[in-house]
């Protein structure tokens, strides 16, 4: 046959060395005829594989090792052809090349451009090739549609032409990772393929401190719990992410300090703070400009730090204060606000005996007393207060029992008496310590309770007569005192 000799005559014929032609011994005939068929039926395989169009349907076991009905010849894989190596008759080759399929593959243009191109030759002679050719798996691989299509992109071909992803394909790891279902199945989303398509994401995947995280042991284990898995799943952790706030917190060296807190991460733990942050109340707060000023003031993160104060944060009885609304009334009070920057207040609410006085149910319900507060808003009163003599008054236990005398408690409520307190004469007399022994006299006492000595003490004329100086004088006579002590 034309093609036959055609064949022949090509892997015969021409080797050129120096420019000048030499022919093959007789002897070395045989080899070469076998080591032509060989070839063929590489190029056949390649053929097949690389631009056939194979049979449609999804059972393609009838074309898995076969060529067009011709059955593949198995072989001894080695380094070098030799002659004891070459396995095809010229009966076989006569009947390979009389085949149609195989004369049809001879006749194709393509084909023809194959044979004359020294890298396909070169591919046809690799031992690793003709390897890759007898394995079941590539040629289940070959019989699929869209591993041609792939084969024919103009884009796949410039990646394998690159020797980093040689490098690639050449990895262990990669390999397993490949065998992998879950990353088939992500190779095959629509929405992965999207991504990849991305030029920013593709960006990341070169960016080598991205490259460090995935890396990272630590980061691996988070990708493997179910909950961060969710957290990426959630829609509203998504919006999270594309708003360029967030990115900006997140490049942020403090933040990123305080995510490597063990304290804040057992915080984010705890449910009660998970809570908090769900709660709308509090995220209003978070978004409160004046709420943002006060987080950044360094006073109150000094307050933050202070034991005392997380213990008072802990108090149920100071949550419930903070959650009143007359609290919240009196923290916006200036004036409340400047007493408690007052030193002398901080001292005081120090002590336990005023800690101890704020605890008594009676002085509570005077400090709802309109009187008691308007008292309180006086200056004099508060003069009068910041006076050691009454103070030291005050600290005096009769005094005190005085206070919780009915009687007496009536007496300052008596509008005369009270103009009585406000006479500079009887202030001078209630000084003046002749009188304060008199009124420590039993006998003066029982007069003063008289009904009959109170409504002489309210009779004008008495009143005059002991204004006057010769009554005065007389009280104060020898003969006089004698004389009453006597009687």
């Amino acid at each position: 046959m034309k093609i036959e000799r055609e064949l022949k005559k090509y892997y015969q014929s021409q080797i050129y060395k120096n420019g000048e032609v030499y022919f093959m011994e007789k002897k070395k005939q045989k080899l070469i005829l076998g080591i032509s068929g060989l070839l063929v039926a590489c190029c056949v395989i390649g053929y097949f594989a690389f631009f056939y169009p194979w049979p449609a349907g999804s059972d393609n076991s009838a074309t898995v090792g076969t060529i067009g009905g011709v059955e593949k010849v198995n072989r001894e894989r080695v380094e070098q052809i030799g002659e004891k190596d070459v396995v095809l008759s010229d009966e076989q080759l006569q009947k390979l090349l009389q085949n149609d399929q195989v004369q049809s593959l001879i006749s194709n243009k393509a084909f023809q451009n194959a044979m004359q191109n020294r890298a396909f030759a070169g591919l046809l002679a690799d031992k690793a090739f003709a390897g890759l050719l007898a394995d079941k798996a590539f040629a289940g691989l070959l019989a699929d549609r869209r591993f041609a299509g792939l084969l024919a992109d103009k884009r796949f071909a410039g990646l394998l032409a690159d020797k980093a992803f040689a490098g690639l394909l050449a990895d262990k790891a990669f390999a397993g990772l490949m065998a992998n279902k879950a990353f088939v199945d992500l190779l095959a989303n629509k929405a992965f393929a999207g991504l990849l398509a991305n030029k920013a994401f593709v960006d990341l995947l070169a960016n080598k401190a991205f490259a460090g995280l995935l890396a990272d042991k630590a980061f691996a284990g988070l990708m493997a719990d179910k909950a961060f898995v969710d957290l990426l799943a959630d829609r509203r952790y998504a919006g999270l992410m594309a708003d360029k706030r967030y990115a900006g917190l997140l490049a942020d060296k403090r933040y990123a300090g305080l995510m490597a807190n063990k304290a804040y991460a057992g915080l984010l733990a705890d449910k009660a703070f998970a809570g908090l942050l769900a709660d709308k109340a509090f995220a209003g707060l978070l978004a409160d400009k004046a709420f943002a000023g006060l987080l950044a003031d360094k006073a109150f993160a000094g307050l933050l730090a202070d034991k005392a104060f997380v213990g008072l944060m802990a108090e149920k009885a100071f949550a419930g204060l903070l959650a009143e609304k007359a609290f919240a009334g009196l923290m916006a009070d200036k004036a409340f606000a400047g007493l408690l920057a007052d030193k002398a207040f901080a001292g005081l609410l120090a002590d336990k005996a005023f800690a101890g006085l704020l605890a008594d149910k009676a002085f509570a319900g005077l400090l709802a007393d309109k009187a008691f507060a308007g008292l309180m808003a006086d200056k004099a009163f508060a003069g009068l207060l910041a006076d050691k003599a009454f103070a030291g008054l005050l600290a005096d236990k009769a005094f005190a029992g005085l206070l919780a005398d009915k009687a007496f408690a009536g007496l300052m409520a008596d509008k005369a008496f009270a103009g009585l307190m406000a006479d500079k004469a009887f202030a001078g007399l209630m000084a003046d310590k002749v009188f304060a022994g008199l009124l420590a006299d039993k006998a003066f006492a029982g007069l003063l309770a008289d009904k009959a000595f109170a409504g002489l003490l309210a009779d004008k004329a008495f009143a005059d007569l002991l204004a006057s100086k010769a009554w005065a004088g007389l009280l104060a006579s020898k003969l006089f005192q004698d004389k009453m002590a006597i009687d």
